[in-house]
């Protein structure tokens, strides 16, 4: 049996677990899985691993009881279909936290909580900035303040711990050093980490039109009518000034505080296809 606490698609554990159980089987099909399962059409669980239909919450439980699922393994593949079915990002984050609390209970290769962590609060990148380029001797209530806005003593001294145990700081004579390690998870945990990292940057940014003064920033925008290729050209362009604006940070000598730098380019109506 596939150790299912590894997974985060539910269609890829299926299929695994029909691959095993082919291999010790010769006899097993499709056909026999939908009958244990209790279905009436024998290709509906192979449509449902190769993305064709999904599992009904009633048919969740048929298919974990064929699969001869204990209970927390049952309660993880709930969680985990529901998951990647997900219809927006709230339910997402709340059946992802489902999934995270039978983890912590068990190894886990895909689902590790110090990297998903990471992605998960806006200030984890700030404080690795911030501790490695001045000396806080540990003063987390010195360092939780220095944040806009700022956070508890308690959250810096967390984040701390959570970037060493990540590899992406190290510990120096006189403070912290960052190292070159990179956070790694499954794709579709990155991927929803790092859409909830969006989201509390943009949160931040709206935030920061009443909080920061207009000197010390820079929020604008344009609405335009464009065409189809022009939105991939200026989707490059955005891409290319990222990138420069990291080589003028990597070259400065003189830096003093933490910035973030949002950007955002997307559509607020639908395509014309005819002339009104």
């Amino acid at each position: 049996m596939p150790f299912i606490f590894e997974y985060n698609d539910y269609r890829k554990f299926l299929n695994d677990f029909y691959d095993e159980q082919k291999a010790k089987r010769r006899r097993f099909s499709y056909q026999k899985f939908a009958d244990k399962a209790g279905f009436n059409t024998k290709t509906f669980l192979f449509k449902v691993i190769h993305g064709e239909k999904a599992l009904s919450k009633k048919s969740i439980l048929h298919v974990a009881a064929a699969m001869a699922l204990k209970k927390r393994e049952s309660l993880y593949f709930e969680a985990l279909v529901n998951f990647n079915d997900a219809k927006n990002s709230r339910e997402r984050e709340h059946f992802f936290n489902r999934m995270r609390a039978f983890t912590r209970r068990g190894p886990s290769k895909v689902l590790r909580e110090h990297q998903y962590s990471y992605f998960s609060k806006w200030w984890h990148p700030v404080v690795r900035e911030l501790v490695t380029s001045r000396n806080f001797r540990d003063d987390f209530k010195a360092l939780a303040k220095a944040l806009l806005p700022a956070i508890r003593p308690k959250q810096a001294k967390d984040s701390v711990k959570l970037l060493l145990a990540l590899g992406l700081i190290k510990k120096a004579k006189g403070g912290y050093l960052k190292t070159d390690a990179v956070v790694t998870t499954g794709d579709e945990v990155q991927s929803f980490a790092v859409q909830k990292f969006h989201r509390d940057a943009l949160t931040l940014a709206s935030d920061a039109i009443d909080r920061v003064p207009r000197r010390a920033r820079e929020i604008s925008g344009s609405v335009v009518f464009i065409s189809k290729k022009n939105v991939e050209t200026i989707k490059k362009e955005v891409q290319e000034f990222r990138k420069r604006l990291l080589a003028i940070a990597q070259r400065d000598r003189n830096a003093d505080r933490v910035y973030l730098g949002h950007f955002s380019f997307f559509p607020i109506s639908k395509v014309r296809k005819t002339q009104w």
